[in-house]
């Protein structure tokens, strides 16, 4: 017996179409605002396929938090390959990569799980093992007082920048951006 749906088997490609379909809808309606059906119908697979990859929304929010996570530490990585000076390569690489995702409007996506990180606890909670994973990585070039303010400066202007109303503060992003660089060295 035939059925409707006959697609070769390729789990991997259908987590990946499942957590794009997330992120657009997320990025439109916030996290709040999607759903499993609507997941579903944006990934053109059946709730049912869905549920067999992600059995609930919370790991599918997981899914796309680590995927975010996963290409910071990309971006960082490369970033810091690219500058010749070691101490204040992680906190530099950060500020670019939190002032280059503004520039071109990657944001949207992160806009909504920086919402989400001040009222979930355990997105918060994900959020800071990664970051004490890469500070610690880092302890030698980037644990002074300084770069800690620096890293803090750049969370606040960033949640300002993100925010539409504020977006347009009256010192440019990138004079922020250049005077954060300044203070690391």
């Amino acid at each position: 017996m035939k059925t409707a749906y006959h697609r070769k088997k390729q789990p991997t490609a259908v987590r990946a179409e499942i957590v794009t379909a997330t992120i657009e809808l997320a990025s439109k309606l916030g996290l709040s605002g999607i759903s499993i059906q609507a997941v579903a119908d944006l990934a053109k697979i059946t709730k049912g396929g869905l549920l067999h990859h992600f059995p609930n929304k919370q790991s599918l929010v997981h899914a796309v938090f680590n995927l975010l996570l996963e290409n910071l530490d990309l971006e960082i990585d490369k970033l810091m390959s690219e500058d010749p000076d070691p101490i204040g390569s992680f906190t530099r690489a950060y500020i670019k990569s939190s002032f280059q995702g503004l520039a071109k409007n990657k944001n949207s996506i992160w806009r909504v799980f920086a919402t989400s990180l001040l009222t979930d606890s355990d997105l918060r909670e994900r959020w800071y093992l990664w970051l004490d994973g890469r500070l610690e990585k880092h302890r030698s070039t980037d644990s002074g007082v300084n770069l800690e303010i620096v890293r803090l400066a750049t969370d606040g202007a960033w949640y300002l920048l993100i925010d539409k109303k504020t977006r347009n503060s009256r010192i440019a992003s990138s004079k922020i951006q250049e005077n954060l660089i300044l203070m690391t060295r």
